[in-house]
């Protein structure tokens, strides 16, 4: 299974929730971290995304809690993003939140040289 190109940079000039059923992109884990928790006690956790080309901080719902329980969402793993909705934050900067996703395997190393979306918008 390989990475969806250029995903990242689709996903980053979406807004909204992406309801188009043809993009269900396959992305790379390349850190997560648990952020906190909300009022009800559930952890919240970000993560980080790529393509091989470039990479993105999302969050992840809580109802996918059980799948960082079961390292099924873990640091290489590959992920098919399902649904997702794109948010932006009080400085204009956009981040997916990842709403459905399957888990597909995990290489156990990093694949491409992703550079952070930000960065590349820049260029």
């Amino acid at each position: 299974m390989s990475l969806t190109q250029n995903a990242i940079r689709l996903m980053h000039s979406m807004s909204g929730t992406s309801n188009e059923p043809s993009f269900c992109p396959t992305l790379q884990v390349l850190h997560l971290k648990k952020i906190g928790r909300i009022h009800d006690g559930r952890d919240r956790w970000t993560v980080v995304l790529s393509d091989g080309n470039n990479f993105i901080e999302a969050m992840l719902s809580t109802r996918l809690n059980h799948k960082v329980s079961s390292v099924e969402i873990a640091r290489f793993a590959l992920i098919k993003v399902n649904k997702f909705a794109v948010d932006t934050g009080p400085s204009g900067n956009k981040f997916p939140i990842i709403l459905q996703c399957d888990s597909v395997l995990n290489p156990g190393s990093r694949l491409g040289n992703p550079e952070d979306i930000f960065k590349a918008q820049i260029n």
